[in-house]
């Protein structure tokens, strides 16, 4: 009997799926290293209107100590991690406020600052073009 939401024994729901469909849960273990090793900006949610998660406070897993965040180069704010709902995580997730932006065509770019630095961006086209 082949179990449910399985493909040759392997179950796709978690962090690895066969069919090349992102599991956007993998970003946060992309972002639990430290800095020195590797700079990471992953954000969990996709930046354009056919597939954007729809969330009010869109999450980013970054090891950043800060993230700047532009709408077609319009500063949105400053974002840090949200260590007090979060204290055992050594890279906590940054809740942005996007709820007002629109994906349509505009292009989202976060930079990521450590040690008040600009060490990292990370840069989202809404267009698929």
């Amino acid at each position: 009997m082949c179990p449910i939401n399985a493909y040759k024994g392997l179950k796709c729901p978690g962090v690895v799926d066969t069919f090349r469909i992102p599991k956007l849960g993998a970003t946060f273990y992309l972002s639990q290293v430290s800095p020195s090793i590797r700079l990471v900006i992953e954000p969990s949610f996709f930046w354009d209107t056919t597939s954007r998660s729809g969330e009010d406070e869109p999450v980013v897993f970054s090891n950043c100590d800060q993230l700047d965040v532009f709408v077609d180069e319009h500063p949105i704010g400053s974002f840090h991690p949200d260590r007090a709902n979060y204290p055992y995580l050594a890279y906590p997730p940054f809740f942005l406020d996007l709820s007002w932006a629109e994906a349509a065509s505009s292009t989202l770019r976060i930079e990521g600052r450590v040690g008040g630095e600009v060490m990292t961006t990370r840069t989202m086209a809404a267009s698929r073009e």
